[in-house]
């Protein structure tokens, strides 16, 4: 066998790796839709990519990539909890009016 069809397979890859990330690069749909609707990383409607940003701008910020029982966090960090569509627990709910 010579070397060039035994490269051959190798460039195939190679070439078809290229086009799916160039693809995928180039689909301006993905930073949107690619991420959970207020995910960081989301540069859609319900994203919260450019609050991140913002705020990265002026403080030290980062995601948390591990349960927050088992991460180490600074003693003055602040820690924002984003989840719209969870329940709200009965302590923070606002009292209704006129009951």
């Amino acid at each position: 066998m010579s070397t060039r069809s035994g490269l051959a397979p190798w460039l195939a890859a190679a070439a078809f790796f290229a086009a799916a990330v160039a693809w995928i690069d180039l689909d301006p749909h993905v930073p949107r839709e690619a991420f959970d609707a207020y995910s960081v990383h989301n540069t859609g409607e319900k994203g919260l990519s450019l609050a991140y940003r913002a705020l990265a701008a002026t403080r030290k910020v980062s995601t948390l990539a591990r349960p927050l029982e088992r991460a180490f966090l600074d003693p003055e960090a602040v820690l924002f909890r984003i989840r719209p569509d969870s329940p709200v627990p009965p302590g923070l709910r606002k009292p209704k009016e006129g009951g």
